[in-house]
C-alpha cells in the first residue's frame, strides 16, 4: 500500500494524518493523531479513520545534543524513514526556521534515486 504521511509541527506538538492512495478513487484518511506535551511529558494520540484508538501513552523523547539547534531533529528522524522505508518513502519539509531537515531530505533523495527513478529536491523560502 502507498501512503502520504502529512506532519505540521508546533512549537509544543506535532499533528499528522496518513492517507492512503487508493487506486483512482484519491487519497483515504487512514490514521490521525498528535503527539503534545513536548518539552514536558509527550502524549501520543492515535486514532484510525473510524475514530478507534490504536495508540494513547506517554513516552520520552531524545536526549542527545540538538542538531541544527533541534532536538529532537527532523534530520535524524528523516533519516532514520529513509533507512527504514528506502524508495518507498516521500519526504515533503515545509519548515520556515532553520537548516534542520536539509540533510534529512538528501537522505531520502538517495534511497528514492536507488530505484533509477529521476528525482529532485524543491527547497521553497518565504
Amino acid at each position: 500500500m502507498k501512503c502520504i504521511l502529512v506532519v505540521n509541527a508546533g512549537s509544543s506538538s506535532v499533528k499528522f494524518q496518513v492517507f492512503a492512495l487508493e487506486g483512482t478513487e484519491g487519497l483515504e484518511q487512514f490514521i490521525r493523531g498528535e503527539i503534545d506535551g513536548i518539552g514536558s511529558r509527550p502524549r501520543l494520540r492515535a486514532r484510525d479513520k473510524h475514530d478507534t484508538t490504536l495508540v494513547d501513552q506517554t513516552f520520552s523523547l531524545d536526549v542527545s545534543e540538538k542538531v541544527n539547534y533541534s532536538r529532537p531533529s527532523i534530520d535524524i528522524t528523516f533519516e532514520s524513514a529513509a533507512e527504514v522505508y528506502g524508495p518507498a518513502l516521500l519526504g515533503i519539509l515545509l519548515s520556515g526556521a532553520n537548516a534542520d531537515g536539509q540533510e534529512g531530505m538528501k537522505a531520502i533523495k538517495a534511497a528514492m534515486n536507488s530505484t533509477g527513478r529521476p528525482m529532485k529536491l524543491v527547497s521553497a523560502s518565504r
